[in-house]
């Protein structure tokens, strides 16, 4: 979610920042990031079951069920939460079918989508890259794994300096958000949890 945020689009305070899959572990981790250390807006996607508890670490978050009347999945609650072209950047793990031409559509100009995973497929539907010219839109493609470990390192210290002290901070602005903890024993159990979408936040295994 680091990364994410301040490596791969240097996320400013201000800025309006929409998640998708909120309720996974980058999602909760990069809503709490974007508002308490950053002092941005964080803007969720979640499934309806899920709303209540991103709101815990986001400012707004709406369902991705689709608009009966818009015919999107989240662009009009999002333009109906902040406004129309207010989103300066965009952590997308889903990416496929028409995902990212809606998330093109609640950008500002010079706004940047960051796709970490494509949960959603690889294939686009109806995408018009005439909108992402015209609003100069950015976009990255992000692994960790095949960085350097120079890249890694300084990640790890930037995260230190700027975020590790709000886990211990008297108020604890930043907590991790665990779903379920399981013994190893039961992976196959975690493994089908995640699955199935029944969780919030992480899975923690124990040896």
């Amino acid at each position: 979610a680091w990364q994410c945020l301040r490596f791969n689009m240097d996320v400013q305070k201000g800025d309006h920042v929409l998640i998708h899959a909120a309720a996974s572990g980058v999602g909760t981790a990069a809503s709490q990031l974007v508002e308490r250390v950053i002092g941005g807006t964080a803007v969720g996607t979640a499934s309806e079951g899920k709303l209540e508890e991103c709101l815990k670490y986001a400012s707004h978050c709406v369902s991705r069920t689709v608009d009966p009347e818009s015919k999107t999945q989240f662009a009009s609650k999002v333009r109906a939460a902040i406004g129309d072209n207010k989103i300066n950047a965009v952590i997308d793990p889903v990416f496929g079918g028409g995902y990212l031409q809606e998330s093109v559509s609640v950008c500002a100009v010079d706004g940047t989508i960051t796709v970490l995973a494509m949960m959603g497929g690889s294939k686009l539907e109806n995408c018009q890259c005439s909108e992402m010219f015209k609003k100069r839109i950015t976009l990255r493609f992000s692994t960790l794994r095949g960085r350097t470990d120079e890249y890694k390192a300084n990640l790890v210290s930037s995260f230190v300096e700027h975020a590790l002290p709000q886990f211990t901070a008297k108020d604890k602005a930043l907590v991790p958000v665990i779903s379920k903890v399981l013994p190893l024993e039961e992976v196959r159990e975690a493994h089908r949890m995640v699955g199935a979408n029944e969780t919030i936040g992480k899975v923690v295994l124990t040896f």
